[in-house]
């Protein structure tokens, strides 16, 4: 019960420090991130090299994935949902195998990826949105990864 409200706690705090920014796949993310951290926080997906890298990686990837959709078809409202869920798909698998080679995997980063190219997908969308996505991201990342440092002696592996 301890970590689960400090779990939420946890969360509360990135929500309100990052008002200016709300995406129901974003956010998904990284309350899968508080998860990890809170349920199983000496395994090594919740390390801070792999909260933080991997998240890096994501974003990385994902705004690469959607940066080459808008070469390939120029303007995001020419944009269709295959095209977008096919860059989706594969910058999910790219996180993953770059996740692998840096040693930075972390599952939820998966979905920071696929989030970015859906953000960007969507009718609208403008690269302030996308920079906004990305300062979230990392910002979330770097607390939580702090909030589990600080509170490392008290946390026990719940599974």
């Amino acid at each position: 019960m301890f970590q689960s409200t400090l779990a939420a706690l946890a969360l509360a705090a990135i929500l309100l420090v990052e008002t200016g920014f709300s995406n129901a796949a974003i956010n998904a993310s990284i309350a899968s991130s508080v998860f990890l951290v809170f349920v199983v926080p000496h395994s090594v997906a919740s390390s801070t090299r792999r909260v933080v890298g991997g998240h890096i990686v994501g974003v990385l990837v994902g705004v690469a994935a959607y940066g080459i959709l808008m070469l390939i078809l120029g303007d995001p409202a020419e944009m269709s949902r295959q095209s977008v869920a096919i860059a989706g798909a594969a910058s999910v698998g790219v996180a993953i195998l770059l996740m692998a080679l840096t040693n930075t995997e972390h599952p939820p980063s998966a979905g920071t990826a696929l989030s970015l190219v859906a953000i960007g997908g969507t009718v609208g969308a403008t690269y302030g949105t996308i920079l906004d996505a990305v300062w979230f991201i990392i910002s979330a990342a770097i607390i939580l990864a702090l909030v589990r440092f600080i509170l490392r002696r008290w946390l026990v592996n719940l599974l």
